[in-house]
């Protein structure tokens, strides 16, 4: 089994980068958060969202979300708004913004 890497601004975005798209799952076992079942509270660009990771790992999303390096693919059936997943945005695109929420 791979050593899994500490958790860190950098370790996240590069990980982010390296693959397309990751899952919420994906996150909690690339980075060894599997232990607590936390949902956290995002606030960016686009307003209040919830993702199923402890409060540091949500707080470095949210940093990279507000700074237009990384999106999200939302739940599109609930009513309020649940990460699935993330994805790096990479130099020159445009942000996705709304159009990753679906429905929501």
């Amino acid at each position: 089994m791979a050593e899994k890497s500490k958790l860190s601004r950098s370790s996240l975005l590069r990980y982010l980068r390296a693959h397309s798209y990751v899952t919420v799952p994906q996150l909690r076992w690339r980075f060894g958060l599997l232990d607590s079942d936390e949902v956290s509270a995002l606030s960016g660009p686009t307003g209040t969202c919830y993702v199923g990771l402890p409060k540091r790992a949500a707080r470095l999303l949210q940093d990279l979300w507000r700074e237009g390096r990384i999106g999200f693919e939302w739940v599109a059936d609930l009513n309020v708004p649940l990460v699935l997943g993330a994805f790096a945005i990479r130099s020159g695109e445009a942000t996705p913004a709304h159009s990753a929420q679906g429905s929501a």
